[in-house]
């Protein structure tokens, strides 16, 4: 899909939403999506000082995909129910509450100046406030852990959370380093800061709904793969397009970090400029189209659609209905702008 000004964009969840044939899950999609929207932006306009409050309207309304609470909503209700199910709402809520701390966080680590085409928090507020209005939300994000004790989410989101801040940690230590980032250790990092928590959000959406465990091991071995497949088109789509979902294109090259075309890419003068620090605009120029020249952007597309074929793959023991067709249609989405790129 192409958006504006010619730019390659990620799949929303209004992709999905609108390829719901089912009205009836479209409506209770829709209408949870709203009930968690208007959720966080009460908690934003809860923070005691007025420039958080407008630092955290400001990100959090600029909105976003909101691509895991529309996959904890589909996975409950992808297959048949075998206890009673909880509330979706504070579990949608939390988990876009934790994902922009992430982001909030990620920013104050890169620098970065934008975050979903506006202002980032540490441009706007500085470093200090970022990591103060990130915290903020982890809080509000902890609170709605008591709708769900006992079923096992809490457990889950936590380990998620610690996994993440592991994977952020070890990537900070290995910026720049030339013989550490290997491709099996950018796997690695993908799983622990992305399909983790992909994975965590479709197999807690499960664990709402009352499935079983087998099938909310399954829903979150989709999550897993379409993970996976995720980031890599996101990276993809770094070397695509002068700016992309609103930072400046190039950020991990300027950062040290070698993602997976870059890693596939063969050429002898990339690899010499990977490592370097500092490295002028020219010189980031250089890389990405020297990247785009070799077919390492292709090959990365290729490795997005076999991830979005193992994700369809894992649903296929899980009943026919109209939660499951969505969640396979999203990842034939995903599959399909990797082509585009």
């Amino acid at each position: 899909m192409i958006g504006a000004a010619g730019k390659l964009d990620m799949p929303r969840a209004a992709d999905i939403r609108e390829g719901i044939g089912d009205e009836a899950l479209y409506r209770g999609l829709r209408t949870a999506l709203a009930a968690t929207e208007k959720e966080l932006l009460r908690i934003c306009g809860a923070a005691g000082a007025e420039r958080m409050r407008g630092d955290l309207g400001r990100i959090v309304g600029a909105g976003g995909k909101r691509l895991r609470p529309t996959l904890a909503y589909l996975c409950r209700r992808a297959d048949a129910a075998r206890g009673e199910a909880l509330r979706a709402v504070p579990l949608l809520c939390m988990l876009e509450l934790m994902h922009s701390v992430s982001l909030i966080h990620d920013d104050v680590v890169d620098d970065a100046a934008k975050r979903r085409g506006v202002a980032s928090v540490n441009a706007s507020s500085g470093a200090r406030a970022a990591v103060q209005s990130g915290d903020f939300l982890l809080a509000k994000a902890m609170e709605k852990l008591e709708c769900y004790r006992g079923t096992g989410v809490n457990e889950m989101l936590a380990a998620v959370s610690a996994e993440m801040c592991r994977g952020e940690l070890l990537q900070q230590r290995v910026r720049h380093d030339a013989d550490a980032q290997s491709e099996a250790f950018y796997y690695a990092q993908i799983r622990s800061k992305t399909a983790n928590f992909l994975s965590a959000s479709c197999r807690a959406g499960a664990l709402v709904g009352g499935l079983s465990e087998e099938a909310a091991n399954r829903l979150g071995l989709f999550g897993d793969r379409f993970g996976l497949a995720f980031q890599i088109l996101d990276d993809v789509l770094d070397f695509k397009a002068e700016e992309a979902f609103g930072r400046p294109s190039g950020q991990d090259i300027r950062n040290g970090v070698f993602t997976l075309p870059a890693l596939l890419c063969g050429d002898d003068a990339v690899r010499h400029l990977l490592p370097k620090r500092n490295k002028t605009r020219r010189e980031i120029r250089s890389i990405v189209a020297r990247v785009r020249r070799t077919g390492a952007l292709e090959r990365a597309a290729d490795r997005v659609a076999l991830h979005c074929e193992e994700a369809c793959a894992a649903l296929a023991p899980l009943r026919d209905g109209p939660a499951k067709r969505a969640l396979a249609r999203l990842a034939e989405a995903l599959a399909e702008r990797a082509r585009e790129a």
